[in-house]
Order: structure tokens, then C-alpha cells, then sequence
């Protein structure tokens, strides 16, 4: 199927599930997501207010994964994007990571996106904090070229 072909969709995806995040120690991660993130155990995941599962899959001989990759323009790139309810528990949620030795990028604008930090999980996975203040503006970087 060529780029520019149409597929007309009769049933569609409506939401994202689960997430698996891979850990080279599952116990060891378990405690970090629930002590470290304050996420919901629920028994055999982890639950959010709203959104996907999260599972922890732990890898063969307790390899370490390989979550995040490598973009074009050679930037880290991060599977996942957390979203906070306000830009008070953004501050507040960087401070308590900062404080228990999480290793954590700083808060930065980042334009369209809104205001956003990164940080890593024992096992070297990256992820993205959002305070869900989104523009809903087109970046001229998604604009398809007019041919």
C-alpha cells in the first residue's frame, strides 16, 4: 500500500489497552513504579486514572531492554508520555522524583507540546511528563509538502 492510497476504515481503534514495559528485575521495578512513581498495583499491572494498563515484562536472563531509540536528528526518543493534571503536580511530581535520586532531566517549555520533563527508570527506560497544556495548533513540521 502506497503512501498516498486512502484506506476507508469501517472499525477503527478506539483506545490503547496495555503497555509493556520491559525490566531486566521485575520485583525490584515493581517496587520503584509503585514506591518511586506511586502507581496503583492492581494485582498482576499497574492501573492509571484513566488510559492504558502498564505491565512490567521481565526480559531473558535479565537482559537490560532496549525501550527508547534513536531518531533521525540523533535525539533520545521515549515510548511513553505521562500526563499530569495541572502544571502545580508537574513541578510538584519533578521535585519528588528529583528528591528520591531518580535520574531526571530538567522542566522545559517545549513550545506547542506545552511544558514537559523526562526521566529513566532503573533499567535505563525514558519517559515523558506532560502537563497536558497541548495548543492544539499544526507544527509546520507535519504539514504534508504540496506537490
Amino acid at each position: 500500500m502506497s503512501a498516498n492510497t486512502e484506506v476507508n476504515v469501517q472499525v477503527g481503534i478506539a483506545s490503547i489497552a496495555t503497555v509493556y514495559i520491559p525490566v531486566s528485575d521485575f520485583w525490584k521495578s515493581k517496587k520503584w513504579y509503585e514506591n518511586v512513581l506511586g502507581l496503583k498495583w492492581g494485582g498482576h499491572c499497574f492501573y492509571l486514572d484513566s488510559g492504558p494498563t502498564l505491565f512490567l515484562c521481565e526480559t531473558k536472563d535479565h537482559a537490560r531492554p532496549h525501550y527508547n531509540f534513536m531518531t533521525k536528528d540523533d535525539y533520545e526518543m521515549f515510548v511513553i508520555t505521562f500526563q499530569m493534571r495541572s502544571i502545580e503536580q508537574l513541578h510538584e511530581f519533578h521535585a519528588q522524583l528529583k528528591a528520591n535520586g531518580v535520574e531526571i532531566e530538567e522542566i522545559e517549555d517545549r513550545g506547542l507540546c506545552g511544558t514537559n520533563f523526562r526521566f529513566y527508570d532503573p533499567d535505563g527506560n525514558k519517559f515523558d511528563v506532560w502537563n497536558g497544556d497541548y495548543k492544539h495548533e499544526t507544527d509546520p513540521q507535519w504539514v504534508e509538502p504540496q506537490e
